[in-house]
């Protein structure tokens, strides 16, 4: 088996007739298909077992609710291909999705990010795309990992090629604990240990944002927490690496900083009140300074300044004020 594509399915009945169906109508023997059905109340599962009993190459999987991360591992527990491709249920691939996936696994590296469209109700908003790249060395390694954490290329686990015996020789796993920032963690510390590394501008792949309900859309009362352990978590891996990684640690103090932005932003779009808002955001500040991350390199100063001296008010207006505008 070359492909094994990933499908964790939670209360998805809207949207993963489409989802399955981009990938089937490829037809292709050398690609396995696992649906993880992560508790869904709704049909998902009487769809899915239809499926399984129409395609041979669908493997199903049911498992009690344990959120995203469980159910991804879930399915990498019984992945057989040569590389792991995650697809979200509310998402779908490109028509021509595998024949441009076995042109650029010629060279046989050990990870290949591509180029995806942000839609919504069928509208495409946005292309994704970073330049194309080859990595072959661990100076080259490196440089793109910092790129990658200060773009925020590898905030998503989709639109990825991993090969799996890289992820069953390191035991890696998504953080089950992490609601938010899990992918981040995965795809960060796969590329601690990859050695050959490609990025392509060829889009195979379509996130579609129409859901409303989205957790993403949501305040979350833990997020700095979250966030905080995301921070944590990457820098334990790049510990655990053989990397001597400078520069990355000072990428993931920067990573520490934004994320702290984007804590003030969730709070901006809740609906809490001035100064609940601002309680939040001083408890927030103090949690981010707890950690005494020191800021490397002007940008990462200049971004931590309004953290470290608690502005929450000069924060919140700012967001409120850009919310408004958008």
């Amino acid at each position: 088996m070359k492909y094994s594509v990933i499908i964790p399915v939670y209360n998805s009945e809207n949207t993963i007739k489409r989802c399955i169906e981009s990938i089937t109508a490829q037809k292709r023997a050398d690609v396995e298909i696992i649906i993880v059905n992560d508790g869904s109340t709704d049909m998902s599962e009487a769809f899915c077992k239809s499926l399984q009993n129409e395609y041979n190459n669908i493997v199903y999987v049911h498992k009690e609710n344990g959120g995203v991360s469980s159910a991804r591992n879930s399915g990498l527990s019984v992945a057989t291909g040569k590389y792991v491709m995650f697809v979200d249920s509310d998402d779908y691939v490109d028509s021509q999705c595998f024949e441009t996936l076995d042109i650029y696994t010629k060279s046989d590296a050990d990870y290949y990010q591509f180029a995806f469209a942000i839609e919504a109700n069928g509208i495409v908003k946005e292309d994704k795309a970073w330049p194309e790249r080859q990595v072959n060395n661990i100076d080259e390694k490196e440089a793109f990992i910092v790129e990658s954490v200060v773009t925020r290329s590898i905030n998503s686990c989709w639109a990825k090629l991993y090969k799996r015996e890289i992820i069953e020789k390191t035991g890696l796993n998504f953080y089950d604990g992490l609601d938010v920032g899990e992918d981040l963690t995965f795809v960060f510390t796969f590329l601690l240990s990859a050695e050959k590394i490609e990025r392509n501008e060829k889009q195979i792949y379509f996130v579609d944002v129409s859901n409303e309900d989205s957790l993403s859309r949501k305040y979350r009362e833990n997020l700095s927490e979250q966030l905080i352990d995301v921070y944590e978590n990457m820098l334990s891996a790049l510990k655990k690496s053989h990397i001597e990684g400078v520069a990355i640690k000072d990428s993931l103090a920067w990573l520490h900083y934004r994320n702290a932005y984007s804590v003030v932003n969730d709070l901006s779009r809740s609906n809490l009140g001035f100064f609940d808002r601002r309680k939040k955001l001083l408890d927030m500040c103090r949690l981010f300074n707890d950690k005494k991350v020191t800021p490397a390199g002007l940008k990462c100063k200049i971004i931590s300044i309004p953290i470290k001296l608690r502005l929450v008010t000069v924060l919140d207006t700012a967001f409120q004020l850009a919310n408004k505008l958008r």
